[in-house]
């Protein structure tokens, strides 16, 4: 999907039949929402991922809960790259 070809839909809501498009992101500041991947081992995807020419928004950053990074898609759409972290223990 790309601005110039936006995946075009159709849905009823409250009885009004409503033609929708999905877009990328006008503003790259800003999203409403995003992917989410979770990885075994942030570290190895986060190296193998930049050797391969994935440019990361961000190292991965370990908020205690989670170790995340962030990427964008060709389109723009924010993805986050995390890893769980003592959820399980």
């Amino acid at each position: 999907m790309s601005r110039d070809n936006p995946l075009w839909g159709t849905e009823r809501i409250r009885g009004e039949l409503l033609k929708l498009t999905l877009t990328t992101p006008l503003d790259s500041s800003r999203t409403s929402a995003f992917l989410n991947i979770r990885v075994a081992d942030i570290d190895k995807v986060y190296k193998e991922w930049s050797a391969k020419g994935v440019e990361f928004l961000t190292e991965p950053k370990d908020d205690g809960r989670e170790i995340r990074a962030y990427i964008r898609d060709p389109d723009g759409h924010l993805i986050e790259v995390g890893q769980a972290t003592g959820i399980l223990s």
